[in-house]
Parts: structure tokens; sequence; C-alpha cells
């Protein structure tokens, strides 16, 4: 998640259309006119559309210090790479000059900025889940997994790696500094044979998927790392409580083994990895933890709108929330 002072920043731009020069002057690099705000979180993103109206592409953009040019670029690479071996994932586009990336600098600092087909379709939640549409996602998972294989990954950061850099983050947080050093020895016996290691989404959740019935497509590959296969999958549906750490039998946890029966339809997934789930939720939880904790870069002001203290302060109760599954998970409990 970007700082909250760069969302505040950002927000401070938009006018009462939710349309900013920044935004305005990034989306025309692709030839758009015009851009509309949706939400600031890992980037900001605005909706592109043509002249009927209709939106057509999503303008996503950063700050320098937040996501360089060539960490952006790779993954724009790399989204192209998918769609061409058949990944059910929306497109990334070059800009008028043939750029995946584009740079300005703003009154708000250097921006880099990519555009993503809108992926066609509706997005749902976990209530308009049905088992049908698990075994779809799991079979769209699995598809990406299997399009990924021949990009090799090299360009891309490894999902260990991420978490020992950020390590830093927990700062004079003893326990929470020796709970991690557990993870990572526990992370490091794992076995990374391709069949269960290769390329990931990184958030391959509801929230990034649009449904044209039964059928997702994925986008947002803002996390695209080298990790173990089943965590994908546990962090895809973390909204599913709870997570069997087996194969479901029959009536238990219906959702969740269709997903699984649909991922194996497409490739393995051995039984014994499922194991691991409550590990990889703990690596998943240590990573945001270690994320958002920059995020929360300025104190409390009487000056902040309602809705940057509404957010601090739920970034604040979560961050607590992980913190503890965190330490319960390297205390065994």
């Amino acid at each position: 998640m970007m700082r909250l002072s760069q969302i505040a920043s950002l927000v401070g731009s938009l006018d009462g259309e939710g349309r900013s020069p920044i935004a305005d002057a990034l989306a025309a690099r692709w030839g758009y006119v015009s851009a509309r705000f949706r939400r600031s979180s890992a980037s900001h993103v605005f909706a592109l559309a043509e002249a009927d109206g209709e939106v057509t592409a999503f303008l996503r953009f950063a700050p320098d210090t937040h996501r360089t040019a060539d960490q952006l670029a790779r993954i724009a690479a790399f989204v192209d790479a998918l769609v061409e071996h058949g990944a059910p994932a929306a497109r990334t586009l070059r800009s008028r000059a043939g750029h995946w990336v584009e740079t300005i600098d703003t009154e708000i600092g250097v921006m880099h900025a990519t555009v993503t087909t809108a992926a066609t379709g509706e997005q749902i939640d976990t209530a308009a889940l049905t088992v049908v549409r698990a075994h779809a996602w799991g079979q769209a998972l699995a598809r990406t997994h299997q399009a990924a294989t021949p990009y090799g990954g090299s360009a891309l950061p490894a999902a260990i790696d991420r978490l020992t850099d950020a390590m830093a983050g927990a700062g004079a947080d003893r326990p929470l500094a020796s709970a991690l050093g557990v993870l990572l020895d526990r992370l490091s016996r794992l076995p990374t044979d391709s069949q269960r290691f290769g390329i990931t989404h990184g958030d391959f959740e509801l929230d990034n998927l649009a449904w044209i019935g039964d059928r997702p497509s994925a986008f947002d590959f803002d996390e695209a790392a080298r990790s173990w296969y089943v965590a994908d999958i546990g962090y895809a549906v973390r909204d599913l409580a709870p997570v069997p750490a087996r194969t479901p039998t029959a009536g238990e946890a219906p959702l969740f083994g269709a997903l699984l029966a649909g991922y194996r339809q497409v490739r393995p997934l051995p039984e014994a990895d499922l194991y691991d789930l409550p590990l990889f939720a703990t690596l998943h939880a240590a990573t945001d933890l270690l994320r958002l904790r920059p995020a929360v870069d300025a104190g409390a002001s009487p000056t902040d709108p309602a809705w940057l203290t509404s957010l601090r302060h739920r970034i604040d109760n979560h961050i607590q929330r992980l913190r503890l599954a965190v330490l319960r998970h390297a205390d065994g409990s």
C-alpha cells in the first residue's frame, strides 16, 4: 500500500467529478482525454473511457518512491507473455510512444503509469460465488500458473526475498522479528521443484476477477512473484473461512473443494502441499503487515478529512491483527 500522505495528496488533486490533472496528463500518453478516479491503495486507479462513455481500460500509477518504472515494466512484460500463452487475463497496453510505462514529474512527485484493458464482465463477492464458479476460479488460477511457466520469471522477485527485504520494517519490535525468523526458517525447508514452485499472481482473489457468466478473467498482477503455487491458492481464498489444511470431504467447505477440483483439472496439486496452507497464511500476514506499517507515515491531525482518519484507524487495527497472527504461528498456537 502507498503511504497515506501519498494517497491524500492525490485525492487532494481531484475535482468534483473525480478527475485529476495528474491522471489526465498520464492518460494522454495513451490517447485518452480524461480519466475518472476509482481507488487508491497499492496504486492510484483511474477508469479510461471512449467518447461514448464506455470504460475500455484502466490507468494505474504510483509514486517513484513506491514502485520504480523498471518494476512496472517487468510486470507489464510478464502479463503480456501470460496473455500470449492463453492465460485469462487483462492485457497491458503500450502507450502511443510504444512504452509499457510512462513517467511524468508532477507537483506531488514523479509518477510511473501503466494501462491495462478493462477486464470484461462483472465483479462478484463471496455471496455470489457458486460451486460452479469456484470450480472455474480454480481452473483460471491453474491456467495462469501454467501459462507463466514458459516465461521463466527470473525478472520477478521471490516472495521469500520480499519478506526478507521487508524485515527491516520490524524495527525494535523484537517479538515480531523473532517470529519472522521462525517463519523464514520454516519456508526455507519447503521444496521448490517446478511442480510446486513458480510464478504466482500474488492476489488472485475475487476482487481481482471479472466474470462473464461463470467464466473469470484476472487483472491486477502487481504482486506477481516467484513463490509456491499453493500459497497463491491460500491467498486467493482467504475470504472463505475457514480454509482447511487438507482436501475437504463431501459437504465440508464445498466452495474450497470445488476450487481445488477445478485447479486439479488443469495442473497437479500434491495433497501434501495443502498441509502448508496455515504456513502460507502466516507468510501473507507477515508480508501485508510489513508493507502496511510504512503506509501510516504521518500522525493524525485535526485538519485530516474524515475518510483519512477512518482509513488510518482501520489500517492500525488491521496491523495489530496481522501482528498477532504472525506471533501465534511462531509459537505454535
